[in-house]
């Protein structure tokens, strides 16, 4: 057996042990504060508390990031398109808004104030803010619901300013997060 024969034999050995191994199978996870959620998700508030069907329940950050998400989805059913692009980047906000959902609501389940979200959905989402302010732009000229454009443009800033930020809250925000308010009481 040559010697090219045996190093690719015993590399093939090794990535399949890799692909094995479940501590390579980990993805990593970035700790995002859930103020900062809050911080992004204030447009979708603000339309919330002029409901008066929501005005007098709090909504959780996890139904907040649900509702951007059924926003985007509603973008793409009521105007279809047939660029196989933008198709597929409006598939994959989808996906990554949905990874984040599922982070946060991790993190209201767990009780905790740090929301663990995926790296790539973090990258993601801020690869694909062109296609949630083209979906804000189908709202408002399209769909002719200027409320919920101007609350998905809202979004977009904040996603825009949190990762500047590198997804730390803005400093001077004074509001603190329900399970950390809990927290602090307990303390008392």
């Amino acid at each position: 057996m040559s010697l090219s024969t045996q190093l690719r034999r015993e590399f093939q050995a090794v990535s399949r042990h890799i692909a094995e191994d479940a501590r390579f199978q980990t993805r990593p996870v970035i700790a995002v504060d859930a103020l900062t959620f809050q911080q992004i998700l204030q447009p979708i508030r603000d339309i919330f508390a002029r409901d008066p069907m929501y005005a007098r329940s709090a909504m959780q950050l996890s139904d907040q990031m649900a509702e951007v998400r059924q926003m985007c989805q509603e973008v793409q059913a009521a105007q279809t398109v047939t660029d196989p692009l933008i198709k597929k980047r409006r598939s994959q906000l989808l996906n990554v808004l949905q990874g984040l959902y599922e982070a946060i609501e991790e993190m209201e389940e767990k009780g905790s104030v740090m929301a663990e979200v995926d790296y790539e959905d973090l990258y993601a989402v801020t690869d694909l803010l062109d296609v949630l302010q083209a979906n804000a732009v189908a709202y408002k000229e399209f769909m002719r619901a200027p409320q919920i454009a101007h609350a998905l443009s809202g979004v977009h800033r904040n996603l825009k300013f949190a990762q500047n930020r590198f997804w730390v809250p803005e400093e001077g925000e004074t509001h603190i997060p329900v399970a950390q308010e809990e927290r602090q009481a307990a303390y008392v």
